[in-house]
């Protein structure tokens, strides 16, 4: 079974997925997200979340998702959103009108 990753292939590709630990699975995605932000190492988690699925739903339905434990769904969590503040109507229409410049 080929593995669709090439730095997952390279440090996994000839070992059965099955083989293949939790602890291994963190140690790996740690190291690929070693310096990004949260919202990269959740996607990059998804990613291989995504895989492991994948590969039970098309040939291994014995097979264990390793991506799937309390740990990592915590070390790999979406990151808070930043609610923007949205300005009134009333207030960009006092702004717009107040201008003396029209450049501004």
């Amino acid at each position: 079974m080929s593995l669709s990753s090439p730095v997952f292939q390279c440090q996994f590709g000839n070992r059965n997925l099955a083989s293949v630990s939790t602890e291994e699975v963190l140690g790996f995605l740690l190291s690929l997200t070693k310096d990004n932000k949260q919202a990269t190492k959740r996607n990059r988690y998804s990613v291989l979340a995504s895989f492991y699925n994948f590969i039970i739903n098309t040939g291994l339905p014995a097979l264990t998702n390793s991506c799937n434990t309390a740990v990592i769904k915590k070390i790999f969590k979406r990151p808070l959103t930043i609610q923007w503040q949205i300005v009134d109507k009333e207030a960009v229409d006092e702004i717009i009108f107040r201008t003396m410049n029209i450049r501004n």
